[in-house]
């Protein structure tokens, strides 16, 4: 069907005005850059230029160039296409971002500054000059330009990242309230990006609300792939700083603030025998409890604190703090094997806790036993109502259906997801990896990946899967340079280290290739990760071998 389409089109060429050639030239060399062929784009390109062809043209040349980041091009092109471009802010945005790749700094600056104030509702242009004054230090003239957007712009659910790039710049300029009503917009927008509850706990705890802060800090860390422990450490340290605001007991008050002290000097044993001391004065009082955790933390006396955590957690009154804390030592590198039947324990002493479900799943994901991850997911969907919850859950139920090929149940998982929440990028990002992988369909991929980026234009994993498309549409180039740039943006994800290592193999580049496996072996945290490792460490071997 594809040949006759093709032999159609050229009959028909050959018949036509050389107006209307240069037009359906035109056409379909836009088709081959929609469909990612830039080697076949830049043929037909090449021969409209060469022809009498329409000054309007340039509007895909140019699209062209910037997607093949022939920058030096379009730099020497700008000054004779000055006049044709003036009323295209599209195309001078492209202008000025080559001037800039090729050093012509200053002047790229200069006019993108010029170009901001000619068309305040125009995204992409408004996003460049805030990063640019942003990094220039001129914070305020920042706020400038994101504000004229805003108001001057139509509302759309893609404008969150403004409202996040003011939170952020109030919060350096001390507007600490109004970073807060910005936060929370940005929060309302987007409630399942993990950097926009990063900010909104850090906007909090510079308000003094560490309560709230904490819900950011849990809610980040639900969120995100982020593994690195200090974060985590002062997540607890302001936990127990939030318990010993609780009170206004001074005597109870003056034995925290005791036992917080040492803590903060690292003096475990001190704190742990102090902490005890209190506590049997008044074994229930939750500062004390906290800091006793954390001090047999500091002595790396994991056991013992997950079972005072799994009794705490049977007490009645039921306080969902203790199995909420449980939880959280997955995220301090207590192994999943500990905590794993201590959850099980709750839920068969009959602990009522919707959360336990959510619980036992991730900690069956991390010891890779899916079948019984996927069991306590599907137990949650049957009790969890929100929405955005929901369409978290059906999505981690994809997830496993697609390391296990079960694209049916996969598709069937993801549409539920969509039916919850429409708006939740990474359902259209597995979408997009499983039409570019199993799928086989680049054109699904591509619509999908564009959605996921327009929902989360800052996501590195979506990013990730844009590179995957540009490896299977053959532009390897283009692939490589993307995963080499989240490689050092995301020194920690073993997915996109194996990607990364699969271009560089694919290129030539084996000793590049075998760095970039090492460092994704050493970051694998699932089962599928390190199949994927094998795989290629195979190829490699039998390369060496050959």
């Amino acid at each position: 069907m594809k040949q006759i389409l093709l032999l159609c089109f050229f009959l028909f060429l050959c018949s036509t005005s050389n107006a209307e050639r240069s037009l359906q030239r035109y056409l379909w060399a836009n088709y081959q850059l929609y469909r990612g062929n830039l080697h076949t784009a830049s043929r037909w390109y090449q021969e409209l230029i060469k022809s009498h062809h329409s000054c309007h043209t340039y509007k895909g040349y140019l699209t062209f160039l910037h997607r093949s980041q022939r920058f030096a091009d379009i730099a020497r092109l700008t000054p004779k296409l000055k006049d044709v471009i003036k009323d295209d802010p599209d195309l001078r945005l492209i202008c000025i971002l080559s001037l800039k790749k090729v050093g012509q700094h200053e002047q790229a600056a200069h006019q993108l500054i010029a170009l901001s104030q000619e068309f305040k509702n125009h995204f992409e242009i408004a996003y460049h000059a805030t990063e640019l004054l942003i990094d220039r230090k001129e914070l305020h003239n920042a706020l400038t330009i994101i504000d004229n957007f805003l108001n001057n712009a139509p509302k759309r659910n893609n404008h969150f990242v403004f409202y996040f790039l003011k939170a952020q710049l109030c919060s350096q300029l001390g507007k600490i309230k109004e970073a807060q009503e910005n936060i929370n917009i940005c929060i309302e927008k987007q409630p399942h990006l993990d950097k926009v509850w990063l900010l909104f706990a850090l906007i909090q705890e510079q308000a003094g609300s560490i309560e709230q802060a904490i819900k950011g800090y849990t809610t980040y860390f639900d969120l995100s792939s982020d593994r690195t422990g200090d974060l985590r450490k002062h997540l607890m340290e302001l936990t127990v700083l939030h318990k010993a605001q609780q009170t206004k007991k001074s005597a109870l008050t003056t034995q925290v603030n005791e036992c917080v002290t040492l803590l903060h000097k690292k003096r475990f044993s001190d704190a742990f025998a102090r902490t005890e001391y209190y506590l049997k004065r008044d074994p229930n009082d939750p500062r004390l409890r906290l800091c006793l955790i954390q001090s047999l933390l500091g002595l790396d006396k994991h056991q013992q604190v997950v079972d005072l955590l799994t009794q705490w957690s049977q007490e009645k009154p039921y306080k969902k703090e203790w199995p909420a804390t449980l939880h959280l030592l997955l995220q301090l590198s207590v192994s999943p094997e500990l905590l794993l039947p201590a959850f099980e324990q709750l839920i068969e002493k009959g602990v009522v806790d919707n959360q336990l479900f959510l619980y036992l799943a991730e900690m069956y994901m991390r010891t890779n036993q899916y079948r019984d991850a996927m069991h306590w997911y599907h137990k949650a969907l049957t009790v969890i109502q929100d929405r955005c919850v929901v369409a978290r859950i059906c999505y981690q139920i994809a997830r496993l259906c697609y390391e296990q090929e079960e694209y049916d149940l996969m598709q069937a998982s993801l549409k539920r997801g969509q039916e919850a929440d429409a708006q939740f990028a990474p359902i259209h990002n597995l979408l997009a990896y499983y039409y570019a992988t199993k799928g086989k369909d680049l054109d699904k991929a591509t619509m999908h990946i564009a959605t996921a980026l327009r929902l989360c234009p800052d996501n590195p994993h979506m990013f990730d899967t844009q590179a995957l498309i540009w490896y299977k549409q053959g532009n390897i180039k283009q692939a490589l340079e993307a995963w080499n740039h989240l490689a050092q943006k995301v020194p920690h994800d073993a997915t996109m280290l194996t990607h990364c290592a699969k271009a560089h193999y694919k290129m030539g580049n084996t000793s590049e290739a075998r760095t970039m496996l090492g460092k994704a072996t050493s970051c694998c945290s699932y089962h599928h990760e390190q199949k994927c490792c094998a795989k290629l460490a195979e190829q490699l071997h039998e390369k060496d071998t050959a």
